[in-house]
């Protein structure tokens, strides 16, 4: 029997578990093991497991909506294959590792309602089968980095509630295919640059909260 796929989430009608997050040696002889979904359980403590870099079939893993604490591994650089990862609503601080620049397969990727700090990372740029990213909630500082323009299949993007600063990147006008842009509650200044009308399957924008912001 080969297992694809472990989940675990208040969804499936399993809650209340304590505990920590189990050690890549819990997986061993789960060769085949591409998703591990282990989510909506308050009860889960502890870090992530950096040895989780060593099993590197693995192409989604969802810890979403946990009491998870630390910081995002930077060893999970080796995740070659990972295509979904979803780490919000957790209590993880930190920087978002450079090293994870490496993972370029990368489509889906969920880090909001964390206290992760620090820039946020111009490599994102670099994440060119991104579709969908959010950030938002974060303690998040410094300017957003113009080379998000380069993610073109991008169709979602949260970045509110940070402490970002400095204008809006003109380069975003090459995010033809984006149709949900999160701004809101930031200390971005200026007005929104005219050459974002390229962008015409954008449909949702949230730029509330924004005090230094001005319109078109």
């Amino acid at each position: 029997i080969s297992v694809y796929w472990i989940s675990v989430s208040a969804g499936a009608g399993i809650q209340g578990l304590k505990g920590t997050l189990p050690p890549a040696a819990a997986f061993a002889g789960l060769g085949a093991l591409t998703q591990i979904t282990i989510a909506d359980q308050p009860g889960i403590t502890g870090t992530l497991p950096t040895d989780w870099s060593r099993m590197t079939q693995l192409q989604d893993i969802r810890v979403s909506n946990n009491s998870l604490t630390g910081s995002i591994p930077s060893s999970w650089s080796a995740l070659s294959k990972l295509k979904v990862l979803y780490l919000h609503t957790n209590k993880l601080s930190g920087r978002i590792p450079d090293s994870l620049g490496a993972l370029t397969l990368l489509e889906d990727v969920q880090l909001s309602t964390n206290a992760l700090s620090g820039t946020l990372p111009a490599w994102l740029g670099g994440l060119s089968q991104l579709r969908a990213l959010n950030v938002e909630g974060n303690e998040l500082s410094g300017s957003i980095p113009p080379s998000l323009g380069r993610l073109t299949r991008l169709s979602t993007l949260w970045l509110g509630g940070n402490q970002l600063v400095g204008a809006l990147p003109d380069s975003f006008k090459a995010l033809t295919a984006l149709q949900q842009l999160g701004l809101d509650r930031t200390q971005l200044v200026g007005s929104v640059p005219r050459s974002w009308s390229s962008m015409n399957k954008l449909t949702k924008v949230w730029l509330a909260n924004n005090p230094q912001l001005g319109g078109c």
